[in-house]
């Protein structure tokens, strides 16, 4: 009897869109269910009262199945209004920071949020570009660059301090002078995220040997001691990757660095708000190695991602 309605209940709570096709469908299947079993092993003088117990019923399980369908609709349909009028009026010196509330990479992946919460933290996109393999250029997955938007500030102001009369632009986008820069920060904790979103079906053990490439690239060619004992890191990389698991298209890997430096890992499904704790990275060069790779030349991982973040902060500075 009540199949038809703890269907509906189970579809709402793994919040897919329930049509009205949907709903018609369970309703006549419970109907049917209800009025086989009434009428199974009675006699038929007393059809009449087994059925009208039956709509009875009916009536209540499909009562109890809308209230748990608006419940269920209430939270999917409302989730991502609260979670962005959480976020704070934006300073009217970093407006021009968001002229949109997304913002579409060059790949085919749904659009990115500018501002999002991680954590409790408010992040702003700043970056956004593509991240190609082979000379054919093909399109892996669209990474955002991400930081705290209190730490905003720190970045404007340390850019600010080593310019002098030269240009803005030039200075952050300098194979030297933009190592210097951006290594200083992360040696600082500022607080740098990367949103990647796969734009096309991979899974983790691609992704995984893909980042370890990016460090061991970075440690060798961006100056960072290759002395440091960077083994304890790449264990944790590999464990937090190391499970045989997809990474479908337009699936997100948040990497996220808090205040303490260490690397945050979170996976969620396509189309779903369930985030997955992966791990953590603890190791400092580790993490700073692979920042590095989608900050500064040479071979960045996504130029368009590095230039484009270094264009938004160039655009705040006074």
């Amino acid at each position: 009897m009540m199949l038809g309605h703890t269907s509906i209940f189970l579809h709402a709570v793994g919040r897919r869109p329930l049509s009205r096709g949907f709903l018609c469908r369970a309703v006549r299947s419970s109907k049917l269910s209800v009025v086989r079993a009434s009428f199974s092993n009675v006699p038929l003088s007393s059809t009449r009262s087994a059925f009208n117990s039956s709509s009875k019923q009916l009536k209540k399980a499909v009562s109890w199945g809308t209230v748990f369908f608006a419940i269920a609709w209430y939270n999917f349909t409302t989730r991502e209004i609260i979670e962005q009028e959480a976020i704070a009026a934006v300073e009217p010196r970093y407006a021009s920071l968001f002229p949109e509330s997304t913002w579409q990479p060059d790949t085919k992946v749904d659009p990115f949020m500018r501002r999002i919460n991680v954590d409790g933290r408010e992040l702003w996109l700043l970056g956004l570009g593509v991240r190609s393999v082979s000379f054919l250029k093909i399109h892996v997955y669209a990474v955002g660059i991400y930081i705290d938007k209190d730490d905003v500030p720190l970045i404007v102001k340390a850019l600010s301090e080593i310019k002098g009369d030269s240009d803005a632009k030039s200075i952050a986008l300098d194979r030297d002078t933009g190592l210097d820069l951006f290594a200083a920060l992360l040696d600082n904790n500022v607080r740098f995220a990367l949103r990647i979103v796969p734009s096309r079906n991979t899974d983790f053990s691609h992704l995984r040997d893909g980042f370890i490439r990016s460090i061991m690239a970075s440690i060798r060619d961006r100056r960072i001691s290759q002395d440091a004992d960077t083994g304890t890191g790449i264990v944790q990389i590999r464990s937090a990757l190391g499970r045989k698991m997809s990474a479908p298209k337009n699936s997100e890997l948040m990497l996220s660095i808090d205040k303490s430096g260490t690397l945050n890992m979170k996976y969620t499904p396509p189309r779903s708000s369930e985030k997955e704790v992966l791990g953590t990275v603890t190791d400092k060069t580790i993490v700073k190695a692979l920042f590095l790779h989608y900050l500064t030349p040479p071979t960045a991982a996504s130029e368009q991602a590095r230039v484009s973040f270094v264009d938004s902060i160039v655009s705040v500075m006074a």
